[in-house]
């Protein structure tokens, strides 16, 4: 049986770590740690992904301007694309 493929954009090793195996005992993972790696991964398998998981504060961009470009650049279903950003705390 083929698994669904999900793409994880996520910088922090240790939440990579974490969703890679809370998810790939039942689906194919491909973990970007940038903006530009997740170019890359998702140009090479854009026919097989099957939704993307989105670290909504990456060092190299921003999630708003991120999925946009993956929504209208390669008409990728919005409702396919997750993007988490952690709230800021109060000080």
């Amino acid at each position: 049986m083929i698994k669904n493929l999900i793409l994880v954009v996520e910088d922090e090793e240790s939440i990579q770590s974490n969703i890679k195996e809370f998810l790939e005992e039942d689906f194919q993972i491909l973990l970007a740690e940038s903006n530009q790696q997740r170019k890359l991964l998702f140009l090479e398998n854009k026919d097989s992904i099957g939704a993307i998981l989105m670290d909504g504060n990456l060092s190299d961009g921003d999630s708003l301007s991120l999925v946009s470009e993956i929504i209208n650049e390669y008409d990728f279903p919005p409702e396919k694309i997750i993007s988490v950003q952690k709230a800021a705390t109060e000080s």
